[in-house]
């Protein structure tokens, strides 16, 4: 009989209020871990392991129309996930992930504050953002397209 390990149950608590049984079975895939005979995770195992250890949890993800996914940020600022990926790096969009692998958690008033509508609105405008405040300073967050370049 397989034991699930205190790792992968610490993983599935922290998931399963939000997150259904595929998505967790998904990010302990991920993670290198294995279920039952050494095969990959499963929504069946996720459940039963759920079930034998008394964590509640759900079927499908449980919808939350103020925490978007990086997809769904995107959606939201007519952006794309680059664009929200390079915001979360640079330190200027907030995320949440509850593991390695999971989904991300970006606050939907996050988005619409002035510092990120402003990047959002001269984003669209130019196609280039830079963070900072002196010039030689400033960070570049999307960068020009380069010029292709061919040698002779």
């Amino acid at each position: 009989m397989h034991r699930t390990t205190d790792e992968d149950l610490e993983v599935i608590r922290k998931m399963a209020e939000r997150y259904g049984d595929g998505d967790i079975a998904r990010v302990l895939t991920k993670l290198g871990r294995r279920a039952g005979k050494g095969r990959p995770g499963s929504r069946t195992a996720v459940r039963t392991a759920r079930n034998h250890h008394g964590i509640k949890g759900r079927v499908e993800p449980r919808v939350d129309a103020d925490v978007l996914s990086m997809q769904g940020a995107a959606s939201y600022t007519a952006t794309s996930t680059r664009t929200i990926k390079n915001l979360v790096d640079a330190g200027v969009l907030p995320m949440h992930q509850c593991a390695p692998y999971a989904p991300w958690g970006i606050q939907r008033s996050d988005l619409e504050g002035p510092r990120l509508r402003q990047i959002f609105e001269t984003l669209r405008q130019t196609r280039y953002v830079r963070l900072g405040d002196k010039l030689e300073s400033q960070a570049v967050l999307f960068p020009r397209d380069q010029p292709e370049t061919k040698e002779l």
